[in-house]
């Protein structure tokens, strides 16, 4: 996990030029809020079967995942509300604006 996007996006491109695929997850607003990746970082994604060698490129930590807290189940859990308040804004949004013309 690293603390800005930057970093992640060096790391990435030093995988790139070892041929190793890896993208980059975080949740600061497409780069409007970088202040976010903070207090939940930014990942730095990679294949499984790439996992040991980008570790050892990078010099990182071994890092072991915990079996019983998948982390997909906290990200879905996060988009699907950032989903449905943006659906909300949306709706607001037009419910005003369908006022105001009429």
């Amino acid at each position: 996990m690293f603390t800005s996007r930057t970093e992640a996006e060096l790391a990435r491109a030093r995988l790139d030029l070892e041929g190793i695929p890896a993208h980059i997850l975080t949740d600061d607003a497409g780069g409007w809020e970088p202040q976010f990746g903070l207090s939940r970082g930014v990942r730095l994604m990679v294949a499984d079967r790439d996992l040991a060698e980008a570790a050892e490129l990078l010099d990182l930590p071994e890092h072991t995942p915990d079996p019983d807290r998948p982390p997909s189940r906290d990200f879905d859990r996060i988009y699907r509300y950032a989903a449905w308040a943006m659906i909300a804004i949306v709706a607001f949004g037009l419910i005003q604006a369908f006022r105001a013309v009429f």
